[in-house]
């Protein structure tokens, strides 16, 4: 249900909801903005959804709403909801109306996925120039035997500056341990009905022809936002090797975004973002190169030292999850890529307005061209520029995939794929190197270079074929036509 992380309905109240990673809002107890009496309301909520997740893979949400003895169906679409009275806590499919709409045949198909029963306490708040509601909301959601408990803090803007709203939004999660939240309610209903992932990939950005290259720029931006905080929560739930490999994915992808999308935001605004973003990725790296060594080692002492090593960086990396600069890092970024002075910058506002294919084209060759010139003579390169090559692989990938929609003509699918293969094949050989040259340097950052079984680690393997398979699909790639539109007479 909703449209990410911060939604804003058809009569413009914006709303940011955050998830309290505690078992109790009693940090937040002696703030000045809950001084007064709450309105107290107490409601079950059952959701519904078809079997495939139609409603959900439409960013849509469905549920029956019972309060004070009322039933009222609620539909939630991108940017507007439709509520209306019903007689029971069973969808009515109206005639003509937007559920039959937007399902068809497959609304015969709808099944409960939840049922939540939530306590919400509400105060009017007045924050500098704004109106504000804050809404805390406690319950359970749960379906069959699977119960999760629901622990929301909700703050809508009614009226007044948005700049208020997240300044609400910090001032709470610096008093208590909350994080943004970039799934509703419904959609913890949905993910109940399935088992639990060790981690979550990345989902395809809805692009569509007619957007801007800024339009463009926050929907990636988001999706890689929302793919980080879900591995974030499986991280410190599970300290899955999986979610800790694709939370650092999404980090990687945001940080490319930017890269991607540099001549739309101008050479100096998200800096402190950027900075942000780049750190928190180094924390994490830690942990994920003891993964991948951990894999390799053989049984024995060294097994074992980088074991209690990777249960170390794992409690590092929890608590600089839980760090108030990475928790306000994500409200920094929603709000920055609504409001921030880049939409207002008149240099840019060209490319800002750009039609995003357009765009994506210029931005394709680019990185383009840089692999072809950064690859020459790849088997003589040193370390350090192959390793160069390899971000400059990532970025070109990265970037394929976020423009993907932009580009599903059947008669462009097939030149995509083989664009595709050539670029994975010589990502894979790229990182296959990599690790090659990282396991010595985190052994000797660990003093454990001396252990039986380092040199097996150190040595790792022959560099030649993977030398020539890179070089092999660097040649590959840059004899592979562009799926792409020409941009002009340089590429």
């Amino acid at each position: 249900m909703g449209a990410g992380p911060v939604q804003e309905d058809a009569m413009r109240q914006v709303k940011v909801r955050l998830q309290l990673a505690g078992t109790s809002f009693a940090a937040l107890e002696d703030d000045a903005a809950l001084a007064g009496t709450p309105r107290l309301t107490e409601e079950r909520r059952l959701y519904f959804d078809t079997a495939g997740g139609a409603l959900a893979a439409a960013g849509a949400g469905l549920c029956i709403c019972q309060r004070a003895g009322r039933s009222v169906q609620v539909l939630e679409l991108p940017g507007s909801n439709r509520e209306w009275p019903v007689p029971g806590p069973w969808p009515v499919l109206e005639p003509g109306g937007p559920l039959l709409a937007l399902l068809g045949e497959g609304a015969r198909d709808l099944g409960l996925t939840g049922i939540a029963t939530l306590g919400r306490r509400e105060w009017p708040v007045a924050q500098g120039d704004a109106t504000l509601e804050l809404a805390l909301v406690e319950g359970t959601l749960g379906l069959a035997d699977r119960r999760v408990a629901i622990r929301d803090c909700e703050i809508t803007l009614t009226a007044g500056p948005v700049a208020e709203l997240f300044a609400m939004a910090r001032r709470l999660a610096e008093a208590a341990p909350l994080r943004l939240s970039v799934v509703t309610v419904a959609q913890r209903g949905r993910m109940l009905a399935e088992p639990v992932p060790r981690s979550v990939k990345a989902a395809e950005a809805a692009l569509t022809p007619a957007m801007t290259a800024a339009d463009a720029f926050r929907r990636i931006a988001l999706s890689c936002l929302t793919q980080f905080r879900l591995n974030e929560d499986l991280v410190l739930a599970l300290r899955s090797e999986e979610a800790l490999h694709q939370a650092r994915v999404a980090l990687r992808r945001l940080r490319s975004a930017f890269t991607v999308f540099k001549p739309v935001l101008g050479a100096e605004t998200g800096t402190d973002l950027r900075e942000g973003l780049r750190w928190l990725a180094q924390e994490l790296g830690q942990a994920r190169d003891l993964d991948v060594l951990v894999r390799r080692a053989p049984p024995g002492p060294l097994l074992a030292r980088l074991t209690a090593e990777r249960e170390a960086a794992y409690d590092t990396v929890a608590h600089v999850l839980g760090s108030r600069r990475a928790r306000l890092l994500a409200l920094d970024l929603v709000e920055w890529l609504d409001h921030g002075d880049w939409r207002a910058d008149p240099a840019t506002r060209s490319l800002r307005e750009m039609p995003a294919p357009e765009f994506a084209g210029l931005a394709l060759s680019r990185f383009r061209r840089k692999v072809r010139k950064d690859g020459k003579d790849l088997v003589s390169l040193p370390d350090e520029q192959r390793h160069e090559l390899r971000k400059d692989a990532k970025k070109l990938r990265y970037a394929a995939d976020f423009f993907a929609p932009l580009f599903q003509a059947k008669a462009l699918r097939r030149k995509r794929k083989r664009f595709m293969d050539a670029l994975e094949s010589l990502q894979d050989s790229l990182g296959a190197l990599n690790d090659l040259a990282a396991g010595p340097e985190v052994l000797n950052r660990l003093g454990l270079l001396d252990l039986p079984g380092a040199g097996a680690l150190v040595e790792g393997g022959d560099r030649a074929p993977l030398l020539k398979a890179a070089a092999e699909a660097h040649d590959r790639l840059v004899g592979t036509r562009r799926y792409w539109p020409r941009p002009g007479p340089r590429d």
